[in-house]
């Protein structure tokens, strides 16, 4: 069981790189959008109920959304979506990953990424302009910490995007923070 949580959180850090802990130098032109202004992306809206995700995806268990479904705790529920379950839905006929992460029953994470024969950007600036038009997200709020890797973070959420592996990760930045405080007090209450 250790293993396997320390192998979950070696891949939810290597594949989320987008949400560092550090911060950014601050832009000028700062997002201040909350959660109701966060982009649908492919049908899927951050704090969607487990119910509603099941009936978007037509399946009547989330143990038919994935071979195996992960809890990570009460609160944490991390699925990697079946390809058999997502490629039914034509929204999702470029994509080639879909995992989301609920947290408390609520989508609290989206990761997408696109196949490369559907779409590729030069660098990540493009990337995030392609997005902030069709989302109307402000394009110059975007920090980049290299040519390929860029983020957008938001009042109530983020956006991390990979040009280079053609990744979007959009997280609820409300949950993130409640999952944080859950932690820090198991760490207080904790008696060796």
């Amino acid at each position: 069981m250790k293993i396997f949580i320390l192998l979950f959180y070696f891949f939810f850090a290597f594949t989320f790189f987008c949400f560092a802990q550090t911060k950014l130098p601050s832009k000028a032109n700062k997002c201040n959008f909350t959660l109701k202004d966060a982009p649908v992306l492919r049908g899927l809206k951050l704090g969607m109920s487990e119910d509603e995700i099941l009936k978007f995806f037509d399946v009547s268990e989330k143990k038919d959304l994935v071979p195996s479904f992960k809890r990570n705790s009460n609160l944490d529920s991390y699925i990697d979506v079946s390809s058999s379950v997502y490629e039914k839905r034509k929204e999702f006929k470029d994509v080639s990953k879909l995992i989301i992460i609920m947290f408390d029953k609520k989508l609290y994470l989206i990761h997408l990424q696109y196949a490369c024969d559907s779409v590729s950007f030069e660098n990540a600036q493009q990337f995030a302009k392609n997005i902030s038009e069709k989302f109307n997200l402000p394009f110059s709020a975007w920090d980049y910490r290299d040519k390929i890797k860029g983020d957008l973070r938001c009042k109530e959420f983020e956006i991390g995007i990979n040009s280079s592996s053609n990744e979007l990760a959009l997280m609820d930045k409300i949950s993130e923070q409640r999952k944080k405080d859950i932690e820090e007090e198991k760490r207080k209450d904790f008696k060796p």
